[in-house]
């Protein structure tokens, strides 16, 4: 009787070791990468430099953090191929300048636009992430009015 309950006992002890050894392999086998975000703006001072604001950022556990120290690669996206125009790196608050050397030198496309595409390939903690940033030469004219002792501004903004 009493090898019995030894018997037992070392059963119940190596089928509970194993499934406590498979518990623990699943939680550390799978880790969740996060989905980063990209938003790109583009600068033009008027004769002046034209560059790409680019914030890196994520939303983990409910909070939106950036993301510091990532690639990303700048492309011209024309007639469904893509130029590459360069890469930067964001800094530790997830930021970049990403100033557009040749900009004269782009590529519009049949509707007259420019198309840059702003990608991060992935890493271990991050999926893949793009961006795209559309725009279109235009000129604006202003014209200063005073009207009854009230400033007004005038504005146009034309197609080029």
């Amino acid at each position: 009787m009493k090898n019995w309950n030894i018997t037992s006992f070392v059963f119940l002890l190596i089928v509970v070791s194993l499934q406590l050894s498979t518990i623990n392999n699943n939680l550390f086998a799978q880790t969740k990468k996060n989905k980063a975000r990209i938003n790109a703006d583009l600068v033009n001072i008027i004769d002046g430099e034209k560059y790409l604001n680019i914030k890196a950022s994520a939303r983990i556990d409910k909070k939106t953090v950036e993301v510091s120290n990532i690639e990303l690669t700048i492309y011209q996206e024309l007639n469904d191929e893509e130029i590459e125009l360069g890469k930067t790196k964001t800094d530790g608050s997830g930021l970049t300048k990403f100033k557009i050397e040749n900009f004269n030198s782009l590529a519009v496309d049949s509707t007259g636009f420019y198309n840059l595409k702003v990608s991060f390939s992935g890493n271990d903690a991050f999926k893949k992430a793009s961006r795209g940033v559309s725009y279109r030469k235009a000129n604006i004219s202003a014209k200063w009015i005073v009207k009854d002792s009230v400033n007004y501004v005038n504005a146009k903004l034309l197609d080029v």
